[in-house]
């Protein structure tokens, strides 16, 4: 391997489907006295006999950047148009955030695009409470192609809805309970409420009174 013309030896294994080139690991840093600057944004090898940058050309030909200036107010997202490498024209690309500007001024979307006419779009969130400008030109995501993809589930929502509904209704109490639960602590129901809005409020009453009781005796001030 070479370094900025400094050439290391070292034995690797090869791996398929992984979404790096190359993984060097802790012993390669240690054999060669690797030492990582964040602050500069450098490594230095051999005992500061190289320096090389932490983001490489390469890294930089695999960038998007804005279109043109866009100003996104503040705490809100925008779908932002941004232009590709000419090598991604018309090919399925993922959009990911480049993890040094990762909330550094605002937050990327992974996503998956379509690259039409050297242009793609990504999310942009601004999490700060100004308004931000992000000026034409800026670099904001990497882009790559979808063949670096491992495996891919589709997200589905209603699983975690069915589960929290599940779990709200196995935690209800039956009107029998409900009924007990109101003549013990007294409480004055408005005779307007309908049955079922009732017994909405006295399981409600009921979780926070359940919540809140410690020992066998207690206050509760409504």
């Amino acid at each position: 391997m070479c370094f900025s013309g400094f050439w290391v030896t070292h034995l690797v294994k090869v791996v398929s489907n992984i979404s790096h080139e190359l993984i060097l690991g802790a012993d390669f840093l240690k054999q060669n006295s690797v030492i990582i600057d964040h602050k500069l944004g450098v490594i230095t090898m051999g005992d500061d006999l190289v320096t090389v940058p932490l983001q490489s050309y390469r890294m930089h030909q695999c960038c998007v950047v804005t279109t043109e200036a866009i100003c996104i107010p503040a705490h809100s997202e925008a779908i932002v148009s941004v232009k590709c490498p000419p090598r991604f024209s018309g090919k399925t690309v993922i959009i990911e955030p480049i993890s040094c500007f990762q909330f550094r001024m605002f937050a990327v979307a992974r996503s998956f695009g379509q690259c039409k006419d050297g242009r793609t779009v990504c999310k942009i969130l601004n999490y700060n409470p100004n308004a931000l400008v992000l000026r034409k030109g800026l670099r904001v995501a990497r882009i790559d192609q979808v063949h670096n993809i491992i495996s891919c589930v589709q997200y589905n929502d209603t699983t975690s809805t069915d589960m929290v509904q599940t779990i709200e209704q196995a935690d209800r109490q039956t009107p029998q309970v409900l009924d007990k639960f109101l003549t013990d602590y007294g409480f004055e129901i408005n005779p307007q409420l309908t049955q079922e809005q009732k017994y909405e409020l006295l399981q409600l009453l009921y979780e926070y009174v359940c919540s809140l009781l410690t020992g066998d005796k207690a206050v509760l001030t409504l």
